[in-house]
């Protein structure tokens, strides 16, 4: 390995693991576990939470074609994604408090009957919004103490 580089992962593990123990086929599983992680990776996570998000806005907006909740959402992850550590900090200091009150006040309009489950769901999602709230600044704190020993060349960054 040269220096100032790193290594891991499945790949590195499987065909490093085999090699070591003897045994055949850890470069095949490697590449093979890779090509499925390729081939995994758009419709594994993304796709689904896109689409979950769609029908969702669907149902309070009315129907309207797919495409259009790709593209402002592609739009806005390439802006977060493009605008770096800071972009990604500042647009979750705005948008996770928002999440919070938009939980809070869709469980108040449950009506004035609860059944336990919905009550349960309700203590539990309180649980996380004021866990939430309380992280935030030293989350914050934490991202922007790591920004600068970034910037200041104090964590070595590989190239």
């Amino acid at each position: 390995m040269k220096m100032g580089t790193v290594s891991g992962g499945p790949m590195y593990y499987l065909t490093k693991g085999f090699a070591e123990r003897g045994l055949p086929g850890g470069r095949f599983l490697a590449i093979l576990f890779s090509v499925f992680c390729i081939l995994g990776a758009p419709g594994g996570g993304n796709m689904f939470q896109a689409n979950q998000a769609h029908q969702q806005i669907c149902g309070i907006v009315g129907g309207y074609p797919g495409w259009i909740s790709g593209i402002i959402f592609a739009i806005v992850v390439f802006a977060v994604i493009v605008g770096g550590l800071k972009s990604i900090a500042r647009v979750t200091e705005k948008v996770a408090p928002f999440m919070g009150d938009l939980y809070v006040g869709a469980a108040a309009n449950l009506g004035p009957v609860i059944d336990f489950s919905d009550a349960a769901i309700f203590a539990m999602a309180m649980v996380n919004i004021i866990g939430l709230y309380c992280l935030m600044p030293i989350v914050k704190i934490e991202l922007n103490s790591n920004l600068s020993r970034l910037e200041s060349g104090e964590i070595k960054q590989f190239k």
